[in-house]
């Protein structure tokens, strides 16, 4: 899977894009990178834009993992508040990730639909 990390300073959030086939360890590069970006300080907002990334050989055991490496970045890097944007064919995975983080972390987490792009940036500028 390949990535992209940009912050939005007028907004004062990062935004993560996605595309490419799922995988762990490209996850896990993910969660580096934003806690090495020069802008990256606790409790900013981000969104994950998932829509052209490709959920088909992820496996439940992989969100665990994700999930677990989450709990760690976020007692020391945590963000505010996250929106998930998934694909169609990933958003039970990424529902799952959801529930499974969200027993792990303080982190306000909200999925929505590939078609629902812009209410996830309006629930991020609440």
């Amino acid at each position: 899977m390949e990535f992209e990390i940009a912050f939005e300073s007028e907004k004062n959030r990062f935004v993560i894009k996605t595309c490419g086939f799922y995988a762990v360890e490209d996850n896990i590069s993910i969660i580096k990178q934003l806690e090495l970006h020069p802008n990256w300080r606790k409790g900013l907002d981000v969104l994950v834009d998932h829509r052209q990334a490709s959920f088909e050989t992820a496996r439940v055991d992989d969100i665990r993992h994700i999930s677990e490496a989450m709990a760690v970045f976020e007692k020391k890097y945590g963000s505010r508040r996250c929106a998930i944007v998934a694909p169609s064919a990933g958003y039970s995975l990424v529902a799952f990730y959801k529930y499974d983080v969200d027993s792990k972390v303080d982190l306000v987490t909200k999925i929505f639909p590939s078609d629902e792009y812009d209410k996830a940036l309006a629930w991020l500028d609440k």
